[in-house]
């Protein structure tokens, strides 16, 4: 039903529009989508979620299947429900297997979808000159990288795929009154929800469509026609209030971890949090993975926040009539805000720019509309609305090309993080995990050049297979790579001493294999936090010949003893040789 009904509005502005242009706007959105945001094709796994939500989760790794269909609708895994999100995993894990790659691909055509549906609903209202420049905006603002390098996200850029079905949907039902139309934008938004909780905010977003541009609000002194609307909304609400209920279910726990900060706290993250994402969007600057929490105070700048806030809103509000524009994109950013915003705190994150997409569609409606009436304004040439728009393309499009690079892997990330504010735990625990993975990758690397049991390139986040694995095992006695090989395997098992007493069986005056030994052995004293084994440790890498690997591995060390100082000296020489 959803396919064949967003067939028919796409066939609407055909009529509507002149076929050549319509394409070749289209064309303009995919292609610069592409170009700004091809790094994340680079990208690899990170250690924020990924491992929970793709590489370390079984259930995705086994691909499709009934069992893992009926566990994907039952689960509150990871604090969420959100079903299809699982799924999508899961499809792309048939296709391609556990691979990075086909899963930032998957978010780059899901983003690219959902930037031109948006401006498929844009042209419904405004020319196409101003809903391709905002369609622009929204599609390469530096915000919406994070939804799509981050492959934990696939949920925001999923859910908002549905979203913009349901809408497709539902201005089509209030411009025609037709019924298929208005249950097509329940079950496209029932799908949203199914992919991220945070759609919850859909029955107040078209109640604000319905206001403009729409303009189909009821005469609310006629009950007949209120009991109409509020009917027709009914569903919406009742599909919203379900899922806030089993999202409260599903996090529970993140909940009585992080409300522990009283009223005055979050309406202090609350007010600051609103102004922060205003302020990134008209400048995205010092953009990072996590931001933490500010200094609770109570100063002359949240009184100053606080005071714009109310006076933006009841501005709003005071010229509904007039500027009904204003009303409804203030109004539509602070109500699809509100479940992330911090009101009922989940995470020790003030802002996170994943968060945007939503909200800032409203703000994206309302651009089409101003730059509509520019593009008809007189006063100004058109080579200057022109240069203007481009060059604030531009910008945006520089900035998020080259944030786009920094998701390539985890110390690429954290380490961006880091010099942004160094204050920022969260940035340090990827980075320790980051460096880990580096050491890992690069001996297996190293080390399967010498086996012809691996065959072909072999991911650390995905493992060695099976038949790897046998053949390691037959071969474990004829060289030490071999057992090499398998302890680092044996690391991410349950039989961690299976790794260890390889490790000590490889004992050899071999100068690769002895640096190999000790490289392996940092990382699985490290997490298995094994802090008595550390010095003898410390000083078998401090006799091997200078390397990344060797400071990294001492930074892994001295950092997990809480010598942060050396630690970071160690990390300092370590990456010296890497492109961060």
């Amino acid at each position: 039903m959803l396919p064949s009904q967003l067939a028919c509005c796409v066939a609407d502005t055909w009529v509507m529009h002149h076929s050549r242009t319509l394409l070749a706007s289209i064309f303009l959105v995919a292609t610069t989508i592409l170009v700004c945001f091809s790094p994340v094709l680079d990208g690899n796994f990170t250690h924020w979620d990924d491992d929970v939500y793709v590489y370390a989760n079984e259930r995705v790794r086994d691909g499709l299947s009934l069992e893992n269909t009926l566990w994907a609708f039952q689960t509150f895994a990871i604090d969420n429900w959100h079903p299809l999100t699982w799924l999508s995993y899961m499809l792309d894990v048939e296709l391609s297997g556990v691979s990075a790659t086909q899963m930032h691909l998957t978010n780059l055509l899901l983003h690219t979808g959902n930037c031109i549906l948006l401006f498929l609903l844009l042209i419904r209202f405004f020319g196409i000159p101003a809903a391709l420049v905002a369609t622009l905006v929204f599609a390469i603002h530096p915000l919406h990288v994070e939804p799509v390098a981050w492959i934990s996200q696939r949920k925001e850029v999923l859910s908002f795929f549905f979203l913009m079905f349901a809408t497709h949907s539902y201005v089509t039902y209030k411009q025609n009154n037709s019924a298929k139309h208005y249950v097509g934008s329940i079950i496209a938004f029932s799908c949203a929800l199914m992919a991220k909780p945070m759609a919850v905010s859909f029955p107040a977003l078209i109640i604000l469509l319905d206001c403009w541009p729409l303009n189909r609000w009821p005469n609310f002194r006629d009950i007949e026609q209120l009991k109409h609307y509020v009917l027709e909304k009914s569903p919406f609400v009742l599909l919203s209030a379900v899922t806030c209920l089993l999202t409260i279910l599903a996090q529970s726990y993140a909940l009585t971890l992080t409300t522990n900060i009283g009223l005055s706290g979050q309406l202090f993250i609350t007010t600051l949090a609103y102004v922060e994402y205003i302020k990134q969007f008209l400048y995205p600057a010092n953009l990072s993975f996590f931001y933490p929490l500010p200094p609770y105070q109570i100063g002359p700048y949240f009184w100053l926040c606080l005071l714009g806030l109310l006076a933006v809103s009841a501005a709003s509000i005071r010229w509904l009539q007039k500027f009904p524009q204003l009303f409804v994109a203030w109004w539509w950013y602070v109500i699809a805000m509100l479940p992330v915003i911090g009101v009922l705190k989940v995470g020790a994150q003030f802002v996170a720019d994943r968060y945007t997409y939503v909200p800032f569609v409203g703000t994206v409606i309302v651009l089409a509309y101003l730059f509509d009436l520019l593009a008809k304004d007189k006063r100004f040439s058109r080579f200057l609305k022109i240069s203007t728009s481009a060059a604030v393309l531009s910008l945006y499009g520089f900035i998020s090309h080259n944030y786009a690079q920094v998701w390539k892997d985890d110390i690429t990330l954290a380490t961006s993080a880091i010099r942004q504010n160094a204050d920022n735990p969260v940035a340090y625990f990827v980075l320790h995990e980051g460096v880990q993975t580096y050491v890992l990758q690069q001996l297996i690397d190293t080390l399967s050049v010498n086996t012809q049991c691996v065959e072909g390139e072999v991911s650390v986040f995905v493992g060695f297979s099976q038949s790897t694995i046998d053949c390691l095992q037959e071969e474990s006695t004829h060289s030490p790579v071999h057992n090499l090989l398998l302890a680092i395997h044996y690391l991410d098992e349950s039989e961690q001493d299976v790794g260890q007493s390889l490790l000590v069986a490889n004992a050899s005056n071999d100068l690769q294999v002895r640096s190999s030994a000790a490289l392996i052995a940092a990382v699985q004293q490290v997490r298995t936090n094994a802090l008595e084994k550390l010095p003898e440790t410390i000083r078998e890498l401090s006799m091997l010949p200078e390397g990344n690997l060797r400071s990294l591995a001492l930074f892994l060390c001295y950092y997990q003893q809480g010598d942060i100082s050396l630690a970071n000296d160690y990390l300092n020489q370590g990456l010296r040789g890497l492109s961060v």
